[in-house]
Formats: structure tokens, C-alpha cells, sequence
């Protein structure tokens, strides 16, 4: 049993991330040889103010006035391609302006606002590294990067969003990713292809049929029994006995030929 990656998925880099384990069975002459895929581990969450927007960074995405100049901003801070040229990512950006303008409409500070885009990034990126379902895996990377965040304890965590703060995050992550959690592992992983094959112990294998040897002669064997059965048909329908008719004119009613005259 062999589990494969199919072509379509999205890029390379997300599939040098599966592991792989080959394993073999044997049992009641059948042999079988499989490799089974794993989920990757998630990485540990650490603090992550300034990585993906530096200071400088914010000071470009304040000046964007209206969503398509935010849009704009981040998909060069991010190098992050546009609508026009890939679907997956006209929804990151969707995704990451959404984040930001939550950010703004709270009134965050460049920090918070810096460190709760990383979380949202990473977020995706844990659930989009690999097509296997892994969502509880994910809700729980997401508390403790949000815990990194909200607990004063150097160097592993800092206090920088208040109980208020980590709540309404919380219910905005809740309802804008986590809500829809099986639609970004559609678009943004690759899809998963099972071929099963059995090899018996002590058979040969069966040798591959020759198109170019056997084709003529099953046309001609299926033209044959077409034209069999054609023949057959023809010899029940004569076969079959005639059925009466009858006819009606005005009051006399003919019977295979004899006329009689109703009273």
C-alpha cells in the first residue's frame, strides 16, 4: 500500500515537510510494502515580535489609508504575490489584512500589532504543512504562542496583551481561521493519492496484455457476437405466432377474415 502525492498540489516546499515511514508485512503468502505518512511536527512557540513586521514595516502599512494600499504594503513587505498572478495569494493577503485591520480597529500598539500578525502567520503555516488533519494540533500551537505573548515570564514569555486583548483575539481566531480550518487545508495543501498493490508469494506474475497483439482478435470475437446475436433475435421474431386483428366498420366487426354483423 503506497501513499503518494498527487501533482496538484500547491508547491515544493510544503512537501519536502512529510516524513515517511516504510514498513513491510508479510502474512498468508501476501506481501505487502507500504510507506505511511506521518503529520510533521509543529515548531515551538516562542516569542515573535519584529520578525515579520519590523518597526519599519509598520511604519509603511500606517500610512496605507484604504485596504488595497494595505494589501499593496504587505504583499511587498511580505513578497507575497498578488491576486492577479495566484489565487493562494489573493486569500494570504485577504487573510493578513483582515489581521491587521482587527489590529487597528482595537487600537493596537506597533508591538501587539507586529506580534499578532506573526501568530496569525505561523498559525496558517502550521496548519497548511501538512494535508493530514491536524486541527488539534493547531489549536493548541495557537494558545501557547498567544500564552508567549500575554505572560510575563523572560525569556520564554512577555507580557504584552492584556486578559482582554488575549480574549478577543481568541474569539477572532476562533471565527475567522479555526471556522473555516478545512477550506485552508484545501486550497493550500497538496492532495493525498492511496495505490494499493498485493504481490502474491510462489505466483508469477501475469504478463501485461500486447494491444497491438490482441486487439484485432477481440474486435473480431466482439464483432461476431454481435452479429450472433443479431441473427438470434431474427429467428425468435419469426418465430413468434400471429396475433388477431380486429377491425371495425360501422356496425360490422372482422375476425381474422370471417365477417359477422352485431345485433
Amino acid at each position: 500500500m503506497v501513499m503518494e502525492e498527487s501533482d496538484s498540489g500547491p508547491s515544493e516546499q510544503i512537501s519536502d515537510q512529510f516524513s515517511y515511514t516504510r514498513l513491510s508485512t508479510s502474512s498468508a503468502g501476501v506481501q505487502m510494502d507500504y510507506k505511511r505518512l506521518e503529520k510533521p511536527p509543529l515548531p515551538e512557540a516562542r516569542i515573535c515580535i519584529w520578525e515579520d513586521l519590523t518597526y519599519s514595516g509598520m511604519d509603511v502599512i500606517e500610512q496605507a489609508a484604504s485596504m488595497e494600499e494595505l494589501k499593496l504594503a504587505l504583499a511587498q513587505l511580505l513578497c507575497e504575490p498578488l491576486q492577479t498572478c495566484d489565487p493562494r495569494g489573493s486569500i494570504l493577503l485577504d487573510l493578513y489584512a483582515y489581521a491587521v485591520q482587527f489590529s487597528r480597529t482595537h487600537s493596537f500598539s506597533k508591538e501587539q500589532t507586529s506580534a499578532f500578525f506573526s501568530i496569525v502567520r505561523r498559525l496558517h503555516r502550521a496548519a497548511t504543512g501538512t494535508p493530514l488533519g491536524n486541527v488539534n494540533e493547531c489549536c493548541q500551537y495557537f494558545k501557547e504562542l498567544l500564552l508567549c505573548h500575554a505572560v510575563q515570564r523572560p525569556p520564554f514569555s512577555i507580557d504584552l496583551f492584556s486578559a482582554e486583548q488575549v480574549k478577543l483575539i481568541t474569539e477572532y481566531v476562533i471565527d475567522t481561521y479555526f471556522r473555516h480550518f478545512k477550506l485552508y487545508k484545501y486550497v493550500f495543501t497538496p492532495q493525498i493519492r492511496m495505490d494499493l498493490s498485493v504481490t502474491y508469494l510462489g505466483m508469477p506474475e501475469t504478463p501485461p496484455v500486447c494491444a497491438s497483439c490482441h486487439g484485432p482478435q477481440l474486435l473480431k470475437r466482439r464483432n461476431w457476437c454481435w452479429r450472433s446475436s443479431r441473427r438470434r433475435i431474427g429467428r425468435s421474431w419469426k418465430s413468434m405466432p400471429k396475433r388477431k386483428t380486429h377491425r371495425r366498420l360501422g356496425s360490422v366487426e372482422t375476425t381474422c377474415g370471417s365477417t359477422s354483423r352485431r345485433e
